[in-house]
C-alpha cells in the first residue's frame, strides 16, 4: 500500500531513503516519485544508513525478506501478516529479540488520521484512563 510512503513524513524521526521491488521497472517509477534510491533488495539490506525495513511483499515473501532485514540489523515493520506459519512468525520475534531489533505487523490502517488521532487523544489524557478497547473498521475492507 502506497499509503506507507505517502504518510512516512507525518512521523517524526522516518526519512523515507530507498526502495526495492522484484520488478526494477517498479523500483524506478516509485523512487522516482518519492524522491528516493531505487536499489536492489541486497543493496538495501547492506545499506548501514537504513535502519527499518517496510516490507510489502506479497505474503509468501514477507518471512524471507524480514529474516534478512532482521539478520542484516534492520528494525522490520512488515504488512499483515507477519509469516505463513506460526513456526515462521515465531522465528521472526525470535531473531529481532536475540538481535535486540523491533518487530512489527499491521495494516497500513493503522497509520491513518483515525488511529493517529485516537493516539494523541490517549496520550494526552483527553478519555481519561483506557482500560479496555474495541476497534471497528467499517467499509469494504483492508484490500
Amino acid at each position: 500500500s502506497m499509503t506507507y510512503l505517502r504518510n512516512a513524513g507525518l512521523f517524526g524521526g522516518i526519512k523515507l531513503r530507498a526502495c526495492a521491488d522484484i520488478s526494477a521497472d517498479m523500483t524506478a517509477v516509485r523512487a522516482k516519485e518519492y524522491g528516493i534510491q531505487a536499489l536492489g533488495v541486497d543493496a538495501l539490506l547492506a545499506d548501514p544508513e537504513i535502519d527499518l525495513v517496510l516490507n510489502l511483499t506479497i505474503p509468501a515473501a514477507h518471512f524471507d525478506i524480514s529474516f534478512a532485514a532482521l539478520s542484516a540489523g534492520k528494525h522490520v515493520f512488515t504488512e499483515k501478516p507477519l509469516a505463513t506459519s506460526a513456526a515462521d512468525g515465531q522465528r521472526l520475534v525470535n531473531e529481532a529479540r536475540s538481535r535486540g531489533l523491533l518487530l512489527g505487523s499491521a495494516p497500513d490502517t493503522f497509520l491513518g488520521a483515525a488511529g493517529r488521532r485516537a493516539r494523541r487523544l490517549m496520550d494526552d489524557g483527553a478519555i481519561g484512563r483506557p482500560v479496555t478497547g474495541t476497534a471497528f473498521m467499517m467499509g469494504r475492507g483492508m484490500e
